[in-house]
């Protein structure tokens, strides 16, 4: 008999650690979401201010020097 009440309290403990796994990937899901959200407007913000330097540059009459040229022209997302 206390051989099915370990096996019954050892069952109520795992299906409250899969609750509370459950729970906590839903908590992890949001975080990444918001992450993702985050890292996308950076990208967003970074390309725009790689456009008005270049755009800025180009206006001023500058040349590019070597290394930003390539860098910024060729890391430009479409």
């Amino acid at each position: 008999m206390a051989g099915a009440a370990d096996e019954s309290a050892i069952i109520r403990q795992l299906r409250k650690q899969i609750a509370d796994t459950e729970k906590n990937l839903s908590i992890i899901y949001a975080g990444a979401a918001v992450a993702k959200s985050k890292g996308d407007l950076a990208l967003q913000f970074e390309k725009l201010a790689r456009e008005e330097l270049v755009k800025a540059t180009d206006s001023l009459g500058c040349e590019y020097p070597t290394l930003f040229a390539f860098k910024i022209l060729t890391t430009l997302p479409s």
